[in-house]
C-alpha cells in the first residue's frame, strides 16, 4: 500500500516509518528539515516537503496515495506547556493540518486496508 505520513520524525513517526516500510508498504513521509529527510530516505521512505497548513499543496503531496496517516504534532516544552500560547502549533496541526488532509483524502479517495 502507498501510505501519505504525516509526523515522521517524531516521537511516534520514528518508529511508524520502519513498521510500515516492514510491512511491505511504500511510504511517502513528510519532513521539513534536510537532515531529517535523509534519515527517511536511507530507512527507504520517500521525504516530502509540504506545508501542512497549505491545502493546495496537501492535495497535491498526497495524489497517488492509497492510505494517509496523520501523526503531526508540536508539544511544547514543559516551561511553555502551561500557557495556552505554547499549544498554538500544536493545536493547528490538529485542527487545519487534519482538515486538509480529510479534505484531500476524499478528494483523492486513498484506498484503506491491505
Amino acid at each position: 500500500m502507498k501510505v501519505f505520513l504525516t509526523g515522521a520524525t517524531g516521537v511516534a513517526g520514528r518508529a511508524t516509518v520502519p513498521a510500515l516500510l516492514t510491512a511491505g508498504h511504500d511510504v511517502r513521509a513528510v519532513s521539513r528539515r534536510p537532515e531529517a529527510s535523509a534519515v527517511l530516505e536511507a530507512a527507504g521512505a520517500e521525504p516530502v516537503a509540504v506545508d501542512l497548513f497549505d491545502a493546495d499543496a496537501v492535495a497535491k503531496a498526497v495524489v497517488g496515495s492509497e492510505a494517509v496517516v496523520h501523526l503531526a504534532t508540536n508539544v511544547p516544552e514543559m516551561s511553555k506547556a502551561g500557557r495556552p500560547k505554547g499549544w498554538e502549533q500544536h493545536n493547528r496541526l490538529r485542527v487545519e493540518a487534519t482538515a486538509n488532509l480529510v479534505a484531500a483524502g476524499t478528494r483523492h479517495r486513498p484506498r484503506h486496508g491491505s
